[in-house]
């Protein structure tokens, strides 16, 4: 896995989750660490949409927000396959994380 990979989380035995998918947001400079910042990916209608903070994207037909202002950190044991890259949409996701950590 790789920065801004969207990724589905393994399931966590006896637990049911929320939410089933992430996007990798940590450098691939720090693979050795054994955990993983990333946000969830939830189904569109399920939050509502805040300018700049919450991109939109579409996966199989599918759309789904990115809600970067509830960051995670995860082991990479619990970070099962990879969906798909979105790093085309790196500049929509650096413009959330601005407003997260920099405010601007």
């Amino acid at each position: 896995m790789q920065q801004f990979d969207i990724c589905r989380l393994k399931p966590a035995a006896g637990v049911r989750r929320s939410v089933a998918m992430v996007v990798i947001l940590q450098a691939d400079l720090l693979h050795a660490v054994e955990t993983c910042v990333v946000a969830p990916l939830v189904p569109f209608a399920d939050l509502p949409a805040i300018a700049r903070l919450r991109p939109e994207f579409q996966i199989a037909g599918e759309r789904y927000r990115l809600i970067v202002d509830r960051l995670s950190v995860l082991a990479r044991k619990d970070i099962g396959a990879v969906v798909i890259s979105v790093k085309d949409r790196e500049w929509d996701i650096r413009r959330a994380l601005d407003l997260v950590f920099v405010g601007v």
